[in-house]
């Protein structure tokens, strides 16, 4: 064997080692990897158990609507109707309760309301029926609370 083929068997000793450092380094940075998949789940799964317990409270306005829902107060409203839902928004958190309590009546798409709208003469939403008064279109809770005799805080207003 002459020099130039040593060297070359050489070269491909150093090469090989190399190759075999590179491929010891490899499985450390895999674990690496693993351990920033796993802390961002867990960040992930915490972030929605936080914001999934944050909704589950009472709101603010449950009172008021139970108040509303034994005087018999109806709301009728659509689901196409924008002033509907703004309407229900402003209950918060207490807007579910709307539907619970049987406060809102759901009418149906506007233009085709449903027959147990039509006969209760609704023509037109958002409507509220607060005894033998109508208001029609957005009301300030304020107001549903004086025609209504509840107050927000579900005491009865003498």
């Amino acid at each position: 064997m002459n020099r130039a083929e040593r060297r070359a068997l050489e070269r491909e000793g150093q090469q090989v080692q190399q190759q075999i450092k590179t491929e010891e380094i490899k499985p450390k940075k895999s674990f690496k990897k693993y351990i920033i998949i796993v802390l961002v789940v867990i960040l992930l799964l915490g972030s929605i158990f936080y914001f999934y317990s944050k909704g589950k409270g009472p709101g603010r306005y449950d009172g008021f609507v139970n108040c509303l829902s034994e005087k018999g107060v109806k709301f009728y409203g659509s689901f196409q109707c924008s002033f509907c839902q703004k309407q229900k928004a402003m209950f918060e958190k207490s807007a579910k309760l709307l539907d619970s309590k049987n406060v809102y009546v759901e009418c149906g798409p506007l233009g085709n309301f449903n027959s147990q709208c039509l006969s209760s003469g609704v023509s037109s939403v958002p409507l509220w029926k607060i005894g033998n008064e109508s208001l029609s279109g957005l009301q300030q809770l304020e107001v549903l609370a004086e025609k209504s005799e509840c107050n927000l805080d579900n005491e009865k207003i003498f």
